[in-house]
């Protein structure tokens, strides 16, 4: 194969789309505000064992803003998703 056709070859694949992420900076601002408390267990967590959830998936439509993100625990966050999926889930107004 000639260096012409490797290279047409490669301009022609689908390029993946960038998805913008919320820097380390806002998810810190997100866990402050809330006192570093997940809603679902109501248990006091720390900067490495929370996660940031989206309430509505990205996949949904679901954006980065503030009212669509919640700071919970890692294992909280595994049984949100176990439980609802990519379904809609706001924790701090429904309950697990």
């Amino acid at each position: 194969m000639s260096k012409r056709s490797r290279r047409s070859r490669r301009n022609n694949r689908t390029k993946k789309q960038k998805v913008s992420v919320p820097k380390s900076g806002f998810k810190q601002d997100i866990k402050i505000e809330q006192d570093y408390i997940c809603p679902v267990c109501g248990q006091r967590g720390s900067d490495s064992s929370m996660d940031i959830h989206h309430c509505k998936n990205r996949v949904s439509g679901g954006s980065n803003n503030r009212e669509n993100l919640v700071a919970v625990h890692k294992t909280c966050h595994k049984k949100i998703h176990l439980k609802y999926g990519n379904k809609f889930f706001d924790p701090r107004t429904m309950d697990l």
